[in-house]
């Protein structure tokens, strides 16, 4: 307790009512965050580089992990509390960390917070797996300062989960597991109950995936049905999130129960679309037809 105030009034000649309140932080009308917070940062970090054990690897500074722990830090100072191993933020980490790691955080004042955060960070600097940091301090107007930093073994690197390689992974995963469910609920052969890839819906998909990814939305094609012509021709889209394979198919699972379509196998064409969102999940664009679209 470092701040205190004091309201006494008088009720009459014989009573006097006081009342007090006491606080950590300074009391003002107004919350802001304020700077100043790369000096402890800096410290942090050097402490961190000075007590690495000389036969391990450096903890490196990451850029990435340097802005999500910032974000994280200025998200507690506005709440008034930091929420470590749950909510978005940690989410948000948990997609960007595909290794060992871990996340700290504390709250206090300016001569106290660097001591707490040695004692919290001591197990990751020792930790041989881990390669890569990032530190978030936040301080606001009343005192208050917010600290948060991120470790992972791995760096995260945005062109690795661009399209590529996982895109053609996660594409594959989900039409062979809609493949599998198909055949299992029809009890038909594979050839019978399958989807069958379309080339031109795929490129469409693959259009409405990239302008989903530039415009950080989740919308429904308007002109969906592209490319699916035909008397008799009917076509649907499924936009669907996620940061995997398994995350994605269970979206799309559950919009296509929504639609009532998880037993409609009169859909046998599909074009698949995938981009990546500036959040760090997939945007899966699949674009169905009940007849095979013309080339």
């Amino acid at each position: 307790i470092r701040f205190t105030g004091i309201g006494i009034t008088k009720k009459s000649s014989s009573e006097i009512y006081a009342v007090q309140i006491f606080c950590s932080f300074n009391f003002v009308n107004n919350i802001e965050l304020v700077n100043g917070g790369n000096q402890i940062r800096s410290r942090i970090l050097g402490r961190v580089r000075n007590e690495r054990l000389m036969d391990l690897d450096p903890i490196n500074d990451s850029a990435s992990f340097q802005t999500l722990a910032q974000g994280w830090a200025e998200t507690a100072a506005r709440r008034g509390k930091i929420s470590i191993h749950n909510g978005d933020e940690n989410d948000s980490y948990r997609r960007e960390c595909f290794g060992a790691g871990g996340e700290v955080g504390a709250s206090g004042i300016k001569s106290d917070i660097e001591s707490t955060a040695e004692s919290l960070i001591s197990e990751y600097i020792t930790d041989s797996r881990i390669r890569y940091t990032g530190v978030g301090i936040s301080i606001r107007n009343d005192g208050a300062v917010f600290f948060v930093q991120l470790f992972c073994s791995l760096e995260f690197k945005a062109q690795e989960r661009t399209p590529g390689y996982d895109v053609h992974r996660v594409v594959s995963f989900i039409v062979n597991k809609e493949n599998k469910r198909r055949e299992a609920v029809s009890g038909h052969s594979f050839e019978t109950a399958s989807l069958k890839m379309s080339s031109v819906t795929t490129e469409h998909a693959q259009e409405w995936a990239n302008i989903l990814a530039d415009s950080n939305t989740i919308n429904e094609d308007p002109e969906l049905s592209r490319g699916c012509v035909g008397a008799g021709a009917y076509s649907f889209q499924i936009v669907a999130i996620g940061s995997n394979g398994p995350e994605i198919w269970h979206d799309i699972f559950l919009k296509k129960r929504k639609l009532g379509l998880l037993e409609n196998f009169k859909f046998k064409f599909v074009g698949s679309g995938i981009s990546l969102m500036s959040n760090g999940e997939f945007v899966l664009v699949q674009n169905f037809c009940t007849w095979r679209p013309p080339n």
